[in-house]
């Protein structure tokens, strides 16, 4: 078992419940996924994400459900596609704040692999 909290939590996000429930992080959204590699994607930008801010948050926030504005795309919590891709431009949150030290345009080309 990895010593690496991160991806101890990343490995206790395969035990969702089973049923009407979407794991955005193991499973695949045949009508809304890139492909096959998605949720590899969405646990890399996670794992980014968390590792950022380990050791330096004080306070983690859990949600029920990942959001239904942009966790389901990006795998991060309670995210908003439309800041995400740029398309709402009201002064708040931006890409960069949320993608901090990753490479907006890399996103599109990690492979499962990478994963």
């Amino acid at each position: 078992m990895s010593r690496d909290p991160v991806e101890k939590f990343i490995k206790l996000l395969r035990k969702s419940p089973s049923g009407a429930v979407f794991n955005p992080w193991w499973q695949v959204d045949k009508q809304n996924d890139i492909g096959r590699n998605a949720p590899a994607i969405r646990r890399k930008q996670l794992r980014a994400y968390l590792r950022k801010r380990l050791g330096k948050a004080k306070f983690a926030v859990i949600g029920e459900a990942v959001g239904y504005r942009g966790g389901h795309f990006s795998g991060i919590p309670m995210t908003s596609e439309r800041i995400l891709l740029g398309k709402l431009k009201d002064g708040r949150i931006e890409p960069k704040q949320i993608f901090a030290g990753i490479s907006l345009r890399g996103i599109h080309s990690i492979g499962a692999a990478a994963c």
